[in-house]
């Protein structure tokens, strides 16, 4: 087991005791782990099979907050992923997490935004083997090109009792705060449902239950580490939903989150606002979307935002709609915010 580097001192005691109780449980899973700045351990990837001596170590592990990213494309997240992704079960995850949890800490500001702690934390944490219930395949998101082992890596489900298709919602340390169905060939709006009375109904445990969707950010556990550690400015891709982030994820852009909507929360704000660098708003092309776009890109004027530019305008396009290259494409073309404003605008008075 790797070492901790704590002191003499009491606090630092206290530091090394809290370290090593999270690295006594990844180094079970990640070989090589060896120290460098800011509590970031480097490791050899247990997801793609790197061997110490044969490869360089691709894995970074933060022992402060359990976040964790993969270099050579594994992905990231918080210590309940990993876990679950080298095949342990959801009530291992769970009666692991509860051990480990008072360990950790919120993730680390970015830039200089401040916030009252715990904002980005859920208030109702669940449990992780209640993801057992819907483990079955979504043959619907199959049959339309989504690959099977992304939707494996994001936990992506089907609820067979109600007919729908779950996505998990974690906070920024990975806990698991929520479940999101879409209901099979439902596209139309408020085409989600929050699952709140659901779970109430399926154990007392859940009875004052709540879940406000609009205080997470989908994806945010998966790109924070992966934004925190990299030297490279920071680009990071907002769409709407679940499946155009998939999509993005699947072609190409790791680093894409989905507000599960087309209005900025507050605390969604603050978390973009705190990572810093460019925003590309990839919201769909419909008028929900459009709107959506240009709210959201004048909340963020503090920052460098960018709006992707679909290849067939005002089509009600969105990104799952398109091919890799045309994804490619739209990105690379993609019109400063206050480029894409003058021609919205533009289009408004003529249309």
């Amino acid at each position: 087991m790797p070492r901790g580097r704590g002191g003499g001192g009491g606090s630092n005691r206290s530091a090394s005791a809290r370290e090593g109780a999270v690295l006594t449980t990844v180094s079970k899973f990640v070989q090589g782990l060896k120290p460098g700045a800011n509590n970031n351990w480097l490791g050899y990837c247990p997801l793609h099979g790197e061997v110490p001596g044969r490869s360089k170590p691709s894995f970074s592990f933060n022992s402060e907050t359990g976040l964790w990213n993969c270099f050579s494309g594994c992905g990231g997240g918080g210590l309940p992923q990993l876990l679950k992704l080298v095949g342990r079960s959801g009530t291992f995850v769970d009666k692991t997490m509860a051990r480990l949890r008072p360990y950790l800490k919120e993730p680390a500001r970015k830039s200089t935004s401040s916030h009252k702690e715990g904002l980005f934390l859920a208030q109702h944490p669940l449990p992780e083997k209640l993801l057992g219930l819907y483990e079955y395949a979504p043959v619907d998101l199959l049959n339309t090109g989504f690959d099977k082992e992304v939707l494996y890596q994001h936990d992506i489900g089907f609820d067979r009792e109600l007919g729908r298709i779950t996505y998990p919602v974690r906070d920024l340390s990975g806990t698991l705060a929520g479940i999101v169905g879409k209901p099979i060939g439902d596209d139309g709006p408020g085409k989600y449902v929050v699952y709140e009375k659901e779970l109430q109904e399926k154990s007392k445990d859940f009875r004052n239950y709540s879940f406000d969707n609009h205080r997470f950010v989908w994806r945010w556990e998966r790109v924070y580490q992966r934004l925190y550690c990299s030297e490279e400015p920071t680009i990071i891709y907002v769409t709407e939903g679940f499946k155009a982030c998939l999509w993005m994820v699947q072609h190409g852009f790791p680093d894409t989150v989905a507000l599960m909507g087309t209005k900025l929360s507050t605390v969604q704000q603050k978390f973009l606002e705190r990572l810093g660098g460019t925003v590309i708003l990839c919201l769909d092309d419909d008028h929900w979307g459009r709107a959506g776009t240009r709210r959201i890109g004048y909340k963020l004027r503090g920052l460098r935002v960018k709006v992707i530019h679909y290849p067939y305008r005002y089509w009600d396009l969105q990104p799952d709609d398109l091919t890799e290259e045309e994804l490619l494409n739209a990105i690379n073309n993609a019109y400063t915010y206050t480029r894409w404003r003058r021609e919205w605008q533009g289009a408004v008075r003529s249309g």
